[in-house]
């Protein structure tokens, strides 16, 4: 039976995290409706991605320990209130039009609370993208991916980490994790046709620490 080891992401995983967040854009359930083109539109995300989150010590990684693939993520960046790039991808290539709609919806989704100033801190943890390959679903790494997250907040004394939930997958570990819903977008509201009850919302959750 395959052993998984939860670690700080290194620039040495660069070439299985991209594959593994070309993976999480093929399930992700607004690409799908918006008929986006994977993965030539996900590449310039990738790259803004990678920029740091191999190197920041945040974003972390399950390693099956037999075959040393990588089989999870989680993405991880540090966000303060000031620093928009933290927040949403600036996606500017007119080539990668349905990208950049998706982050228009997102960008709205984490504009409507004040999450800062409500719980009067200066920063949080912002996990832009959890992902685990299909065939290795539902043995409970997405949600240790998490866990190790939050404990890497707790040693930084940091007090919040946010998440968007855009999926049954997602949700389900921030049920677990008891993540609080804090903002919604139903996305036929935004012109996203022929959704499932299950997919047509993107929620905001986040986790306070003590």
């Amino acid at each position: 039976m395959a052993q998984f080891r939860y670690r700080s992401m290194t620039p040495e995983d660069v070439i299985q995290v991209r594959e593994l967040y070309i993976e999480f854009w093929k399930r992700e359930t607004i690409a799908k409706a918006l008929k986006m083109e994977v993965p030539r539109e996900c590449e310039k995300f990738v790259e803004y991605a990678l920029e740091d989150a191999p190197f920041n010590q945040l974003s972390v990684v399950a390693e099956d320990t037999l075959t040393g693939k990588l089989v999870g993520m989680n993405a991880v960046v540090l966000a303060t209130p000031g620093d928009r790039k933290s927040w949403i991808f600036p996606q500017e290539d007119p080539n990668c039009r349905t990208m950049k709609r998706s982050y228009s919806i997102l960008d709205q989704l984490y504009a409507m609370p004040d999450y800062f100033s409500h719980f009067g801190v200066k920063n949080c943890l912002l996990s832009r993208g959890i992902v685990v390959l299909e065939e290795y679903d539902r043995r409970g790494i997405g949600t240790k991916l998490m866990q190790k997250t939050l404990g890497i907040a707790r040693d930084l004394g940091v007090q919040l980490v946010l998440m968007d939930c855009t999926s049954p997958f997602s949700r389900r570990i921030c049920e677990k994790l008891s993540f609080e819903q804090v903002s919604l977008i139903d996305l036929a509201d935004k012109g996203v046709e022929n959704l499932s009850d299950d997919n047509r919302f993107r929620i905001a959750t986040l986790h306070a620490l003590n």
